[in-house]
């Protein structure tokens, strides 16, 4: 792939597979993807209608990398099927993947083809904006990675039965590069929106925090207020018993006296 290491794109499409909720987060390594299982989920997901492929392939093969070879070509002729007969699309020259060195090996660079050919039927199914959405909530250095591979895909597509000197080739092509840059608006208006909400929250945290540290400071303070009062009415109430003690000596001693 000319877009960066064969690696670095893998491992970006790797990351973008665990999007889906058939895979619910895990992460997968490329030797993982072998028997083809997961990427029939994901593929699944995509277009249930079309991709129903369970059935088809073969189950706990483990190590047997001619089964597992064997299920990759099925989703392999899925997929273009799918290119020519639902989107219509045809992709021509594209450097397709090696089934066998993907079976065989877990070669990345065929792998990560393969998993270009499952991007490209994701952004142009019926759910490409949700899709669109996964790929732009990604981590910046994986979004980049992921984007480079559906530009570089959509550089082989031509639409069936058209030459790519045909206007309407053109036209449909822009098209497709007009709503994808649309979604990824979208998008990123949508993120600017979560931006933004967040710094509200932040602001509302902050006066939440400032009136509660006042709260306490006067709570604190009324305490102590009460306390000092508590502490002059018994000094008061003190010097208080002590007078009337004085008084009635000074009684008796004035009685004594008379007597």
């Amino acid at each position: 792939m000319p877009l960066d290491s064969a690696t670095d794109i893998c491992d970006s499409l790797l990351v973008w597979i665990s999007t889906f909720e058939v895979v619910g987060g895990e992460s997968y390594s490329a030797d993982d993807l072998t028997n083809g299982l997961v990427i029939s989920s994901v593929l699944n997901e995509i277009a249930p209608a079309w991709f129903d492929l369970r059935d088809g392939l073969k189950e706990n093969i483990n190590d047997n990398w001619r089964l597992k070879v064997s299920n990759l070509r099925k989703l392999k002729n899925a997929i273009m099927d799918y290119y020519q007969e639902v989107l219509e699309l045809d992709l021509v020259e594209f450097p397709m993947p090696d089934c066998n060195l993907v079976g065989e090996r877990a070669d990345e660079e065929h792998l990560g083809r393969l998993l270009q050919l499952v991007l490209g039927c994701a952004v142009h199914c019926d759910e490409k904006e949700e899709h669109i959405k996964k790929i732009m909530g990604l981590e910046e250095h994986v979004q980049t990675g992921v984007m480079q591979c559906i530009q570089e895909l959509m550089e082989y597509e031509m639409p069936r039965n058209m030459g790519p000197g045909s206007r309407d080739f053109e036209k449909k092509l822009e098209l497709s590069n007009s709503e994808l840059t649309s979604a990824v608006k979208e998008v990123e208006e949508y993120k600017q929106k979560i931006h933004d909400l967040e710094i509200q929250l932040e602001l509302v945290q902050d006066s939440t925090d400032t009136l509660q540290t006042e709260n306490e400071r006067l709570q604190l303070r009324s305490k102590t207020d009460g306390e000092s009062m508590n502490q002059m009415m018994h000094s008061q109430g003190s010097n208080d018993q002590g007078n009337v003690s004085q008084l009635i000596e000074d009684f008796h001693a004035e009685r004594y006296q008379l007597e």
